[in-house]
């Protein structure tokens, strides 16, 4: 078995019942890194590893063979044989820890390692956090629900991570937004001038009340 998963051209795994054994059997393909199609049936909870690929959904029906016959031959004349680089999730982490290290390391003086560090870590958990939120249908929420840290890398404003009344101020502007009926359709660019507006008028509201 092991050694198809090695030896094959192609793989295509199957994810209709998350068996472990064929999680496993992904797992050890994806560390090979040669090509692997991963089809499941509609309806199938996917696990949160494998929401970020391209998964192919069919209906287990008569209806269901054409498309997914037609679906599998556009995923296979989309992979270029030739190509014996290695490919997958795993190569991909591998290849950006690689990167973040090179980049930490020209880094000049431990407060700037630590500040490169910080940011790689914090676009390391925003990536986390929008493959959450992708429903069973692939689509995700426009918003992520960011971290006041995250807010801060993002809009470049080293001078707020230890402003206590901003992150107050961030806490309750989160609280609204969730409230809100069309919060999962605000794109993040939207939700992040939303919140330096919101701060700003906190601030000029503040600096009325003190005396």
């Amino acid at each position: 078995m092991y050694r198809l998963l090695y030896e094959s051209e192609l793989v295509v795994a199957n994810l209709t019942g998350i068996n472990p054994n064929v999680m496993y059997e992904l797992a050890f393909r994806y560390a090979v890194g040669k090509p692997v199609i991963i089809i499941a049936q509609q309806g199938t909870k996917l696990p949160f590893d494998v929401q970020g690929d391209r998964v192919i959904l069919y209906a287990n029906d008569m209806a269901g063979a054409a498309p997914l016959k037609a679906a599998l031959q556009d995923s296979v004349n989309s992979i270029d044989f030739e190509d014996t680089t290695p490919r997958s999730p795993i190569h991909t982490l591998l290849a950006n820890y690689r990167f973040e290290q090179q980049v930490i390391n020209v880094a000049r003086g431990d407060e700037e390692k630590e500040l490169l560090k910080m940011i790689l870590g914090g676009l390391d958990r925003i990536e986390d956090r929008a493959r959450t939120t992708k429903s069973d249908n692939g689509k995700g929420s426009a918003v992520i629900d960011m971290s006041y840290d995250d807010v801060v890398i993002i809009l470049n404003r080293r001078d707020l991570l230890d402003n206590s009344f901003a992150r107050t101020a961030f806490r309750e502007y989160r609280m609204r937004m969730r409230g809100k009926v069309e919060f999962a359709d605000i794109d993040i660019d939207t939700y992040l001038s939303g919140f330096l507006s919101f701060l700003e008028k906190r601030n000029s509201k503040n600096s009325k009340e003190t005396p």
